[in-house]
């Protein structure tokens, strides 16, 4: 079964036989009938995988993937939240086959807090949900990853902090547990972006004002869990808030969404180490709009959807 899960929220299931042909750009393309629309996640699972969802108050929501609806090629899909019964969209969706001891479930809240908790918790989740993290008054989850316990965790922050540490330095924690300080955190600033960066990966950050950085996700030390860590672009002056922060292979399709819900395709398709000052912060060309946020589009298109300018970067 191909699960495809998009941008706004909506989510569509096809059996593997129809989308397999072309690599689900079709039924990519029917979710983005809305310009500001895209497909986030592309899943291929099993009737029995179950689809988690995460909210930003703690809470996690499952469905099995075999109750989902079907679709076509041509329908747009169902809201997840519709699906879910809930009011809020989710904030994070992962889907799971088995549920483990040594696999975890990692969150990350916007004041700094990370947690992990074997995934084994999360086998039997009741169809009201249940508390996937304790959430602490005023703070909210903002990432969740499902992890093997030997990764690294990056957390970076609004005003352009990022910082690297061992999973391990997180011991495992109950579900109901608000977990331990990832980063730590200076006057009202706060953590926008939780990554465990794939490896071999190249890390894009980039600001509400349009500056961009590129950086080898290893030359990133390792630091211990609850430093400042280090600043994303350093020795630049007003580059703006940081919106988000990605990591990213060769061939992976990239937007950058402007505040007026424009998008700018980054297309990093070149080889890697080809000498682009990767180090260096840059211009993204969004003629002096606000940059809002950027995302890792699951399915590659081949032409740009209207509205949409190209730039391709090296990594």
């Amino acid at each position: 079964m191909h699960v495809f899960h998009t941008y706004l929220g909506y989510l569509k299931t096809l059996p593997a036989r129809s989308a397999q042909d072309d690599g689900g750009l079709a039924a990519a393309e029917s979710l983005e009938e809305a310009r500001d629309d895209f497909v986030t996640h592309f899943w291929l699972c099993k009737s029995d995988d179950q689809l988690l969802a995460f909210s930003w108050d703690g809470q996690v929501h499952a469905i099995r993937v075999g109750d989902l609806p079907h679709g076509t090629l041509s329908s747009r899909g169902h809201k997840l939240l519709d699906l879910l019964e809930v009011e809020e969209p989710p904030i994070a969706v992962q889907t799971a086959r088995e549920f483990p001891d040594d696999r975890y479930v990692v969150t990350a809240t916007r004041y700094g807090k990370v947690k992990r908790s074997a995934l084994a918790e999360y086998a039997n989740i009741r169809s009201g949900g249940i508390i996937a993290t304790g959430v602490e008054e005023g703070d909210d989850v903002i990432g969740v990853r499902i992890t093997g316990g030997t990764e690294d965790l990056l957390l970076a922050t609004r005003r352009g902090q990022i910082i690297r540490f061992p999973e391990s330095d997180v011991r495992p924690m109950g579900r109901n547990a608000t977990g331990v300080k990832g980063i730590d955190l200076e006057g009202d600033d706060e953590v926008v972006a939780f990554l465990v960066p794939r490896r071999e990966a190249t890390l894009l950050g980039a600001s509400a004002e349009g500056y961009a950085r590129l950086l080898a996700a290893e030359e990133l030390r390792v630091q211990s869990r609850g430093g400042r860590g280090v600043k994303l672009m350093p020795g630049v002056r007003g580059i703006g808030d940081i919106v988000g922060l990605l990591d990213v292979l060769p061939n992976d399709a990239v937007l950058a969404l402007t505040e007026s819900g424009d998008a700018v395709s980054i297309d990093p398709d070149n080889p890697a180490g080809n000498g682009r000052a990767a180090r260096k912060p840059f211009m993204l060309p969004l003629r002096g709009r606000k940059l809002v946020d950027i995302r890792r589009a699951t399915i590659r298109r081949s032409t740009p959807r209207t509205g949409e300018v190209q730039m391709t970067l090296s990594i």
